[in-house]
């Protein structure tokens, strides 16, 4: 009988030993998840991964490029590429602001063009609108330009101007049967017009042929052989030679012809006796007609433009004009 409680005591130690053996393998195998341990199995290979890439990048960082090399080259051109990129696009830049530069420039200056020119667009229309007004003011003139009166000479003696009408001396323009029955007169009307302008002629040449002697240093034969037009050339043209003032002896001339100076002698300039010449000869042509035709009919003849007349303007204002047709 004592046998058997010590088998169930040897037992019930058994028991309990298998117990506690059981627990601590429990406690172990939980203790080991607890503090986040890995299997060998799985943490070895990440651990070996990481550690690969670090000792690549610790070899590249520590890889010295020999000089000369292909990967020394292949750096130098990258760098030089670079370099000349950079330097294309400095230059392409300098280019395209000197180009801006330039057209601002030239915009200004068509701004500036286009003010002037409006400006003298406007200045244009006043002035064509005070020319018309004074036109319009001015009762029109129904006399020849030629057909003077003292007040026109008043005006020419003011600018220092001479202007004259008389009959063409050239043999060749003798009034026509055509001109004259153009001016509506009679066959028997034709002679008396020529005789006219004949006469013209040769009071022309009496008063010019010395007076151009006299510039020729008294050359009469050489005087005769020029033309009235040369003659008067070589008289204008001398004046200075002989310390004239063509402007006095025109503005004497225009005042004696309005009838405020006297008449111009035989020891005045040449210039002034030439321009007296040619100034009284329209009054003398005409003076002839009406002893022919009666002072209306010698008027419109003296001033008709079908024959052939000489007009000539010689002017001495601020600026000497000359304007011989």
């Amino acid at each position: 009988m004592r046998l058997q409680p010590i088998l169930l005591v040897v037992a019930g130690l058994g028991g309990i030993t298998l117990g506690i053996i059981s627990a601590g393998s429990w406690l172990d195998a939980g203790h080991s998840r607890a503090s986040g341990a890995a299997s060998p199995s799985l943490d070895r290979p990440r651990e070996r991964r990481s550690t690969d890439q670090d000792a690549r990048g610790a070899d590249d960082s520590r890889r010295v490029v020999s000089p000369g090399s292909a990967e020394a080259t292949a750096l130098d051109g990258t760098d030089a590429g670079e370099s000349a990129t950079g330097e294309s696009a400095e230059a392409e830049s300098a280019e395209q602001q000197a180009r801006a530069r330039e057209l601002d420039t030239l915009r200004a200056r068509a701004r500036a063009a286009q003010d002037e020119l409006s400006k003298a667009r406007e200045r244009i229309a006043r002035l064509e609108q005070e020319v018309e007004a004074e036109r319009s003011a001015r009762p029109a003139r129904t006399r020849h330009e030629y057909d003077l009166t003292p007040e026109d000479w008043k005006k020419l003696a003011a600018q220092a101007t001479v202007k004259y009408r008389v009959p063409c001396t050239a043999a060749h323009r003798a009034p026509s049967d055509q001109n004259l029955a153009a001016l509506g007169l009679a066959p028997e009307d034709y002679a008396a017009v020529r005789d006219a302008f004949a006469s013209s002629v040769t009071r022309q040449r009496e008063a010019l042929l010395p007076l151009c002697a006299a510039a020729l240093d008294g050359r009469i034969d050489v005087a005769r052989a020029l033309n009235l037009d040369a003659c008067l050339t070589m008289i204008f043209s001398t004046a200075s030679q002989r310390a004239e003032n063509p402007r006095q002896s025109a503005r004497d001339v225009a005042a004696f012809m309005a009838g405020g100076a006297p008449r111009p002698d035989d020891e005045s300039a040449l210039t002034e006796r030439a321009f007296l010449a040619l100034a009284e000869e329209s009054n003398r042509f005409e003076d002839d007609l009406a002893a022919a035709f009666g002072p209306d009919e010698a008027h419109h003849i003296t001033f008709s433009d079908v024959l052939c007349f000489s007009r000539s303007s010689y002017s001495y204002g601020q600026e000497p004009n000359e304007d011989r047709r």
